[in-house]
């Protein structure tokens, strides 16, 4: 009985395996797949209004299952959802109806919540020097916050607490994760791929064949500037709300396959670098080629090794594009030839204009707007108009500033630049490949952001990466985490874990 059952002194215990993080993630997949496909059907009776609470509630109950099995379980599902959120929101307004201001696209935020309890009853994490950087994003954001309920902007400012604060929750949640930070790397091994692998062929597949519901939302938000010159019908934006926002969320997936890669990287990567190209997005092209460009400089032996697989498929990706149609290449040459004459890009002219008005502003409003000033909270604050002031301000640094004043923009500046820093750092100390790659997507986005701003998915992809760089360091230069032992150091094999018969 004892070599069956164990009694805990030596003796192996016949326990159900694990299940393997490629298998989960795969499940993981195909559980939302199968939501995806509810949503839709129930939509497609006429039924929309129970189809969006529907989608909301079901994910909320499959994140709960997902993080009591494994926080990394929780973690690859919550990014599924914030990656099709967009698309499920147009498949039930195709059917049901156009809303502006629809429930679905709060999912990802809904499953946010689930880190909070975590956090408040974290016992560690305070007394972390990890935790200082986010510390310098997070107490601008809530002066930004106050000026908003100061000047009476009390529901555009919690509006506007979805976008700044809920991205910050995954840069404690990680830090928090620090004792077992090594568990993470199985599953982005398999999520990355398989994500990229479904943003990217939608993305393909809608440069050519725009589905109708793909093709009706453009129409509905009146987005144009969506719209193509002719060589297709409208700019790709697979799975996402726009090109520029699906842009970053590729990008990232690209440069994360520095070291996040498995078999299926070899088909998902030239689709990814592909589809990316056909955004005609500018920044978020530079940002994985500057980021490659780091890589190949940081002089770690796996992560040029990475290089040459990039080169392959960027190789590849050109024959791709030559081949489908001439009009392609010379339209994407085109658009990024007008990089070097910039002086007859109207984009960059109306970008310039408003770096131009920012001394202005920021002696309008010396101490901000209030994060409820600007974005989805401005929307908010002017009973859903989104034609109102400061809407759409595209660029970062005005936005921050414009948000919340010299003083507060000034150290959340610092934060940002702290959070990247510290990253960079962790991944130079630990001589880790996944913290490396991790950095050095952190730093290729935050390239961006002259042209983005940073808040929602935008600065998701730059504090998750970031603070799992950190993680990663931490774990390996104290010993928190055994199985990132720091170099030359070997531990008792009562901290190392073990399996029935052995080994390790």
């Amino acid at each position: 009985m004892k070599a069956i059952f164990g009694n805990g002194i030596g003796y192996p215990s016949l326990v159900a395996p694990e299940p393997s993080a490629s298998a989960v993630v795969i499940r993981q997949a195909l559980e939302v797949a199968a939501l995806v496909g509810l949503v839709a059907a129930i939509a497609a009776m006429h039924l929309a209004s129970v189809a969006r609470p529907l989608f909301v509630i079901v994910a909320f109950l499959m994140a709960v299952r997902a993080i009591r099995r494994s926080p990394w379980e929780y973690l690859t599902l919550s990014l599924w959802i914030w990656s099709i959120s967009a698309f499920v929101r147009r498949l039930i307004d195709y059917y049901g109806g156009f809303q502006g201001q629809s429930i679905v696209l709060l999912t990802p935020n809904v499953l946010a919540v689930l880190m909070i309890p975590t956090l408040l009853t974290s016992t560690q994490l305070l007394k972390r020097r990890e935790t200082i950087p986010g510390v310098l994003l997070l107490v601008p954001v809530l002066c930004g916050l106050a000026v908003s309920f100061f000047k009476g902007e009390i529901f555009p400012g919690i509006i506007a607490c979805i976008d700044w604060l809920i991205p910050l929750l995954y840069y404690f949640y990680l830090i928090e994760l620090i004792p077992r930070i090594h568990q993470g790397e199985a599953y982005f091994k398999a999520f990355v791929p398989l994500n990229l692998g479904v943003v990217g062929l939608y993305g393909v597949y809608q440069c050519f064949d725009v589905p109708a519901w793909d093709l009706q939302w453009v129409i509905d938000v009146k987005l144009f500037t969506m719209a193509s010159s002719g060589l297709f019908k409208v700019k790709p934006f697979s799975m996402l709300n726009s090109p520029g926002t699906c842009a970053a969320w590729v990008s990232t997936l690209i440069l994360l396959s520095l070291h996040f890669r498995n078999r299926l990287s070899v088909i998902v990567l030239p689709a990814g670098l592909l589809f990316l190209a056909l955004t005609q997005v500018r920044a978020n092209l530079g940002a994985v080629a500057f980021g490659l460009a780091i890589a190949m400089f940081s002089g770690h032996k796996q992560i040029v090794k990475s290089l040459l697989v990039f080169i392959a498929v960027m190789a590849m990706v050109v024959g791709i594009i030559s081949a489908l149609d001439p009009r392609i290449a010379d339209a994407l040459v085109g658009r990024f030839g007008s990089v070097g004459n910039l002086g007859e890009d109207r984009s960059a002219q109306a970008r310039e204009e408003f770096y131009r008005s920012m001394p202005d502003l920021m002696e309008k409003y010396p101490l901000g707007l209030g994060i409820g000033g600007i974005g989805h909270g401005a929307v908010a604050g002017n009973n859903g108009n989104t034609d109102a002031d400061f809407v759409t301000v595209d660029g970062g640094p005005i936005a921050i500033y414009l948000a919340l004043g010299w003083a507060a923009g000034t150290v959340y500046f610092i934060g940002l630049f702290v959070v990247v820093g510290a990253a960079l750092l962790a991944a130079k100390r630990s001589r880790s490949p996944p913290a490396l790659a991790l950095a050095i997507t952190a730093l290729g986005e935050l390239a961006t952001l002259p042209f983005t701003n940073l808040v929602g998915l935008q600065g998701l992809i730059i504090w998750l990466p970031a603070a799992y760089a950190v993680a990663i360091g931490a774990a390996r230069t104290t010993a928190v985490d055994p199985d990132y032992a720091p170099r030359g150091i070997s531990y008792p094999p009562a901290l190392t874990p073990s399996l029935p018969g052995g080994g390790p």
